[in-house]
């Protein structure tokens, strides 16, 4: 409690003497000119700023951007001090002040192209980082940046380009292989990607994402035993990472086998997901658990966690059927009907309409016929897919007819 008063009384003194002197320039400033004020207030700025005094810093800046508005310096060192402090709308008007001032100035086209990013302007992000590039091509970090947004963007192709310059600058980042390895993997290049892993798993044997990605890479090869294996070791090497086993209970739920080992990999996934805020990992957590509850016949588990899940995700079409399906075999047929009308109603993936709508109800009326409105619930999605099949075969005839009008060639002058 001693340690903790003396800092708490030290961090006092520190801002009140830090205030003072505030004071003191703001007084000496209506004395000096312009540029030695401008110099003043970005020295107290940096001092403010290693001294952990965060409002003081950003006013000193502010101070000296007003003494002299075409000094571009402490325009950009305000940029990235909002930028550090998560203040990306000021972080953006700040690097804008300075780009007014000199466009191609490499630290404010850097921290703009960062800032942008960050807000998730992707498209004007890659615009600055691009324009940055053309002047230092060498800046790894930047490469690597622009290779995620370029993937983000779905350029596969050219993102792995700009990780592939990222990884002659840094050899030795596993990082960066693993960003390189999801970009070829998107690209259905799995065998270097399992390549690259293997190097990040080289640098960095307890990297937990490395061995992730390869537990995909076996997965999407089919060897399901190897996959597991991988995924296991993910949670190994970080029992913190939901992602693994979210991965690893979505392989177990698929071959719709040992559902009590799923559960509990799936609430831990849960768990970590709600701690960290990600609705959309907590949506897919709760998407296994309602699955795999179902496997093991707990009908009304099965639809809550089903519909907790699309309190989070209300789009997620499978999670929808699943939770129809729960509600059917819990002998619920009138909510079972409700939401199967619900799902069917608007734009429906046919996919997703087939697989975990039209197949998991006839694989239930298999195990059970005798499930009380489960026949004319099948007929009625055996029916919408074929209204569904017709209308997408009527579009491409459209298309197709459109395309061979385009081909035909107009009157000519003589005509």
């Amino acid at each position: 409690m001693r340690a903790i008063a003396q800092k708490a009384s030290g961090g006092l003194v520190r801002s009140v003497g830090s205030g003072l002197e505030y004071l003191a320039a703001w007084t000496l400033s209506w004395f000096e000119d312009d540029s030695q004020s401008a110099r003043r207030w970005r020295e107290l700025a940096l001092r403010y700023s290693h001294m952990g005094v965060p409002l003081l810093d950003r006013m000193s800046l502010e101070r000296s951007i007003a003494a002299s508005p075409r000094d571009i310096e402490p325009r950009v060192e305000l940029g990235m001090l909002l930028l550090e402090r998560g203040d990306l709308e000021q972080a953006r008007k700040a690097f804008e002040g300075a780009l007014s001032c000199e466009y191609s100035h490499k630290g404010a086209v850097r921290g703009m192209a960062t800032t942008l990013h960050r807000m998730g302007k992707l498209s004007e992000a890659a615009y600055f980082y691009l324009s940055y590039l053309s002047e230092e091509p060498e800046d790894a970090e930047v490469l690597v940046n622009l290779g995620i947004v370029l993937d983000a963007q779905g350029e596969f192709e050219l993102a792995i380009e700009r990780f592939r310059k990222a990884l002659e600058l840094k050899p030795d980042s596993a990082a960066v292989h693993i960003l390189l390895a999801r970009a070829l993997m998107r690209t259905g290049n799995l065998g270097e990607a399992r390549h690259v892993l293997s190097r990040a798993v080289d640098l960095d044997p307890r990297n937990s994402e490395a061995h992730r990605f390869l537990g995909h890479v076996a997965q999407n090869l089919g060897e399901k035993a190897e996959a597991e294996r991988l995924f296991e070791k993910a949670i190994e090497c970080d029992e913190n990472n939901p992602h693994a086993y979210l991965n690893l209970s979505q392989l177990l739920n698929m071959d719709e086998r040992d559902p009590n080992r799923t559960v509990p990999l799936a609430r831990s996934a849960r768990e970590i997901f709600h701690t960290q805020g990600d609705q959309h990992g907590l949506a897919f957590s709760l998407w296994e658990i309602g699955w795999a509850e179902y496997l093991r016949g707990n009908w009304k588990e099965s639809a809550e966690a089903s519909a907790q899940a699309l309190e989070n995700e209300p789009e997620l079409l499978p999670v929808r059927f699943n939770r129809a399906l729960a509600l059917l075999r819990g002998g619920d047929s009138q909510g079972a009907e409700r939401e199967y009308a619900r799902t069917l109603e608007g734009s429906v993936d046919v996919s997703a309409l087939r697989t975990h709508g039209i197949a998991d109800l006839r694989k239930a009326l298999k195990e059970d016929p005798q499930i009380a409105g489960g026949e004319a619930l099948l007929h009625h999605m055996e029916e919408r897919d074929r209204q569904l099949e017709r209308e997408i075969l009527e579009r491409a005839a459209a298309t197709r007819s459109e395309q061979a009008m385009s081909t035909i060639p107009g009157p000519s002058r003589t005509e």
